[in-house]
């Protein structure tokens, strides 16, 4: 009887590591979504601002790594540049760390920048290299219709940088420039997990966007980890009593 009962709780406890052990282990973070443009254009994309409002395309220009998206126009007053919005509808549901990734430069004149955004709805994300007298990294949130702080990491923006912001499994925000971690947790905003849409917006021809990445990692079904901890507990029982009968 004392075997049984052991073997029992042996079993209760193995499932219990197996349903804790995803959200304690940190996985390599795999690619949800690419774009480098290298095909000359921006196949996928729509010239369309994320809130319905006009948007113009941006333009196609030759880059150090093949081909980049670049802002038009002046940006001045009711300069069509000023509307430079691109949007790609994207499916990502309960991830649960990601970065958000891109290699861009931004002009020295006002008005320039360039951001990628991540939305969740009306919710987004939005991460910037911002040109102008800023000259910085930017990022801030927009969820139920309120901005946060916007934090920023003081940056030459007039050339080109492989920029990374990355959220961890707790929500804590940390920003990477050309492969170094620069600014480690400046911020904490775990709200959204899932995602249907990506938009890009450049602001004036000085402005340039190379490549955009989305890379992260997802909760498993809880189902099919539920049937492989069960299924474990079951084989780790059958084994024991196999052991105990000879």
């Amino acid at each position: 009887m004392k075997r049984q009962v052991l073997t029992i709780w042996l079993s209760v406890i193995l499932v219990a590591l197996v349903l804790l052990y995803p959200s304690t282990a940190s996985a390599d973070m795999s690619v949800l979504f690419f774009d480098d443009f290298d095909d000359g254009d921006y196949a996928g994309w729509t010239a369309n601002h994320w809130n319905g409002n006009p948007a113009t395309a941006p333009d196609v220009a030759t880059s150090p790594e093949g081909y980049s998206l670049r802002g038009t126009g002046s940006g001045y007053s009711q300069d069509p540049g000023l509307n430079v919005w691109l949007a790609q509808d994207i499916s990502l549901s309960n991830v649960v760390e990601f970065q958000i990734e891109m290699r861009a430069k931004s002009g020295p004149q006002w008005p320039n920048c360039a951001w990628v955004m991540l939305l969740s709805g009306t919710d987004y994300y939005a991460c910037g290299d911002y040109g102008e007298s800023s000259q910085s990294a930017c990022f801030f949130s927009f969820i139920g219709g309120n901005d946060s702080p916007w934090s920023k990491y003081s940056i030459n923006a007039n050339v080109w940088h492989d920029f990374a912001w990355a959220r961890d499994g707790d929500g804590w925000w940390s920003l990477g420039i050309d492969g170094q971690d620069v600014w480690h947790n400046f911020a904490q905003y775990d709200v959204l997990s899932s995602f249907d849409q990506i938009a890009i917006h450049i602001l004036r021809n000085q402005s340039e966007i190379e490549w955009v990445r989305i890379s992260g990692t997802t909760v498993p079904v809880p189902g099919a980890v539920v049937l492989a901890g069960l299924g474990l507990g079951t084989s780790l029982v059958s084994l024991l009593r196999r052991r105990m009968t000879l």
